[in-house]
């Protein structure tokens, strides 16, 4: 078979009908000998020049370069055509060369007919014939080894219970989260934390300030949409006689919803901390899906009546401000709000999600939280208390200060007004 190479095309100045001489090659080509054709070689040539043409074999000299004529077809009858010194020659391959059987098989080893080939006619005489498959022995790597001798491979249960089987990690018990100051709060669903633990977000956007939440595309149908939003902490008035409250810390909340439920857009409200006199912490809100409260606002003592430290905010309500309460208590919202208080450390959280309330007058600290914000620390005189700490929010300020972020109630003002910790609102996507 003819000599086969890849874009090799070239000019010819020849003229008449003899030996092609070889020019040099077109833009985008190469020449025979770029192509790798060695001296001696045959090809299969094209030879074309205006509208005549010529097919054909050709013996290469690398000498020249020239090319023997031998044609096969051609636009003249099939003799080789009249060049004019402007031909051009390509190495092609014509249907013959696909068709071609010049190196059909006909005998093995001498044999001709029908023969069957033994490990020795293709080069496997040193391979053994395996007998039924059988475990090879792992340290010789030849041989056999009995199944029932393989050992450290780990237990499989074939029937019964895990706990029947040996050498088992054991059962994980159900998560706990703990308060660093009277115990367990409770028991969290172990299920939904490895749902909203397990792999990476497919989409993770936080919210500062208010906004618009823009729901992926392309989101399978087991995919999950979780908002997670802290509300604004309470605010706190400066001091009067020397005496002020802490704000109660803002509610956080959380919901979990089937993205195919949810709108393209959903608007975000970001709730802000609360500065001073009546000065609530803000609800934030993931549309009309769910919503955190806000902390209640601390009093001074510059009225008579009702003068507390705000309420926390809960899970369904914000929490009740300085003045809205009895002489000694302004609630904290239901369900999960610390009370604020009068001449009292604030009340710790009532559940996970809520708020701390805001300290009474005096050295007094503000209410502990678990994720929600911290209330703020009280003040009477010389006397500052601390702000309430919160394991995984904003936590209350010390007297003085504004409220941690997120969601801290502000502590106790002195000299001026103190803020509460803004919100904050995280969308995750996962699925």
């Amino acid at each position: 078979m003819p000599r086969l190479v890849n874009r090799a095309k070239i000019t010819t100045p020849t003229i008449g009908t003899g030996p092609l001489t070889l020019g040099l090659a077109l833009e985008g080509f190469q020449s025979f000998a770029s192509a790798g054709v060695a001296q001696g070689e045959t090809l299969r040539y094209v030879l074309e020049e205006g509208p005549a043409w010529e097919i054909g074999t050709g013996t290469y000299d690398a000498a020249g370069p020239s090319l023997t004529r031998n044609v096969t077809e051609s636009s003249n009858a099939g003799a080789p055509i009249a060049l004019a010194g402007s031909g051009v020659v390509l190495a092609g391959l014509t249907a013959a060369d696909l068709t071609a059987r010049d190196n059909a098989v006909t005998s093995v080893a001498g044999r001709t007919g029908a023969v069957e080939l033994s490990r020795e006619d293709v080069g496997l005489d040193q391979v053994d014939n395996l007998p039924a498959a059988a475990l090879r022995d792992r340290a010789t790597h030849g041989g056999t080894q009995p199944a029932s001798t393989i050992t450290g491979l780990a237990p499989v249960a074939t029937s019964g219970a895990y706990a029947d089987l040996s050498g088992t990690p054991p059962e994980l018990a159900p998560a706990q989260v703990t308060d660093p100051g009277s115990g367990t709060y409770g028991l969290v669903n172990g299920a939904l934390l490895a749902a909203l633990g397990s792999g990476a977000d497919l989409d993770h956007q936080e919210f500062l300030t208010s906004g618009v939440w823009i729901k992926p595309a392309g989101l399978s149908e087991a995919a999950l949409v979780i908002a997670e939003l802290w509300a604004g902490g309470g605010g706190s008035q400066s001091s009067w006689n020397n005496r002020s409250r802490g704000g109660g810390g803002g509610g956080y909340n959380r919901r979990v919803m089937r993205a195919a439920d949810l709108p393209d857009t959903v608007d975000v409200i970001v709730g802000a901390g609360g500065t001073g006199f009546g000065a609530f912490g803000g609800n934030s809100a993931f549309g009309d899906h769910v919503t955190a409260h806000g902390g209640g606002w601390g009093r001074n003592d510059s009225d008579a009546g009702d003068r507390t430290g705000g309420g926390g905010g809960g899970e369904l309500e914000p929490g009740r401000g300085g003045n809205q309460g009895s002489a000694n208590l302004a609630a904290g919202g239901a369900v999960g709000g610390g009370d604020g208080v009068t001449n009292a450390p604030g009340g710790d959280a009532g559940t996970l999600w809520g708020g701390g309330g805001g300290a009474g007058a005096g050295n007094h600290r503000g209410g502990r939280a678990v994720l929600g914000g911290g209330g703020g620390g009280g003040r009477n005189g010389s006397s500052h208390g601390l702000g309430g700490e919160s394991l995984l929010a904003g936590n209350g300020g010390a007297a003085g200060q504004n409220g941690g972020f997120p969601a801290g109630g502000a502590g106790a003002g002195i000299g001026s007004e103190t803020t509460g910790g803004d919100g904050f609102v995280i969308v995750r996507v996962i699925g």
